[in-house]
């Protein structure tokens, strides 16, 4: 299954057949973990447009209330926190969970211009900037890669600086 950004919200205002750049109209492909879930609300979708027949708006949007209707533009923005909060997460952003996201796939070794191209930046340099950390383990790695290059024998806590 392929998932299709084909529509963006902008100003406010849903505009479909419209992305923000040409790299944000994307495909991608969802495994069947990922899957189940849209999968699911589906089945429940149809099963509201039986019970509710006329009453219910089918606009083909995945994630809608109860009859049918597309959620407020704001929805997630303001529910958003409440969610990490029940769930007892760090306080976050909706955004944030896309940086971490993204950092989590560079420090699994995916490479910054596929992480970019993935999450629909055209610019690498940009993506690095504002989504790409490193994490505590992948720093301390990089410090022993260093170490290693000083000729300096890990382990030993023994630093000599020449006199």
């Amino acid at each position: 299954m392929i998932l299709q950004i084909k529509h963006t919200i902008a100003d406010g205002e849903f505009r479909e057949n419209i992305t923000k750049s040409g790299s944000s109209r994307r495909r991608c492909p969802l495994n069947d973990e990922l899957l189940a879930l849209p999968m699911q609300v589906r089945l429940k979708q149809e099963s509201q447009k039986r019970l509710r027949a006329s009453a219910y708006h089918d606009e083909r949007f995945i994630f809608t209330r109860g009859d049918g209707e597309p959620y407020n533009l704001n929805f997630l923005t303001t529910t958003f926190p409440d969610m990490v909060a029940e769930a007892e997460f760090p306080r976050m952003t909706f955004h944030s969970l896309r940086k971490f996201a993204c950092s989590a796939l560079m420090n699994d070794n995916v490479s910054s211009a596929e992480v970019a191209k993935y999450v629909g930046h055209s610019n690498v340099t940009v993506f690095y900037n504002h989504y790409a950390f490193l994490d505590m383990g992948h720093k301390l790695e990089l410090t022993e890669k260093i170490t290693k290059n000083l000729g300096i024998p890990l382990g030993t806590g023994n630093l000599k600086l020449p006199a």
